[in-house]
């Protein structure tokens, strides 16, 4: 069952109403229920497609080592991950879930409305010990909000190999900035449509390059490694 909201007589669903953007004067949200998913949505597809191949991009562009999109969900109290390259399967599935009031950085960025940027895993660990510890690998990580039409639709994080610059280029930003956008409006475009992206469950695991997939066991091993795949 997907939850859907109201607002001035347009239907939105409820993971894209986020109380900090809402339009000032808007009518009250009432939420309605809808049964089925993002196939049930003529269209959905394929906006599930684009916004696969714009984190595709964002990784690829800002050379970074993986990316992941989460979608708000769930009443706008869970961030769920919609799609992720370049992360092994099981730390997907450990992350595929997260509340928007968790303390991680995808869900800080989401409520704070601003990008967030740890330069390596002991910058990490002074904010977020509990993720730090969950995840033992040496990476820079951005997590960013994805936003459009006043309302926060969901985030990504992405991550570099360790030992690189203290701080994002401009060029990094502006990419990040950019992907964030155009995801956003991707986003509002398919609720404002009636087709609002459902997020996927379980996330899915984009990979660019079918052929050179590694098993599983060696997909961690170049994560950990700080190494692409």
């Amino acid at each position: 069952m997907t939850r859907l909201a109201t607002l001035n007589g347009r239907i939105l669903p409820i993971w894209g109403v986020w109380n900090a953007c809402r339009v000032p004067g808007a009518e009250a949200v009432r939420i309605v229920a809808w049964s089925g998913d993002s196939a049930a949505f003529p269209g959905a597809a394929a906006t599930s497609s684009r916004l696969d191949d714009l984190l595709i991009e964002a990784v690829f562009s800002a050379g970074a080592h993986f990316g992941s999109l989460y979608v708000l969900a769930a009443g706008g109290h869970l961030l769920q991950m919609q799609a992720t390259i370049g992360l092994p399967a099981t730390i997907a599935r450990t992350w595929a879930t997260v509340r928007v009031h968790d303390s991680t950085p995808v869900a800080v960025s989401v409520r704070e409305q601003r990008l967030i940027w740890f330069s390596d895993r002991v910058a990490l660990a002074r904010a977020f010990p509990a993720m730090a510890l969950s995840l033992p690998y040496h990476f820079a990580m951005a997590a960013s909000p994805v936003c459009a039409g006043g309302t926060v639709w969901g985030g990504i994080v992405m991550g570099w190999p360790p030992g690189g610059e203290p701080q994002l280029s401009q060029r990094q930003l502006d990419i990040i900035d950019d992907i964030c956008d155009k995801m956003g409006r991707l986003l509002h475009r398919a609720s404002e449509g009636g087709r609002p992206v459902v997020p996927s469950s379980p996330p899915r695991i984009l990979d660019p390059v079918p052929a050179q997939r590694p098993s599983p066991d060696k997909a961690e091993a170049h994560f950990a490694a700080g190494q692409p795949y």
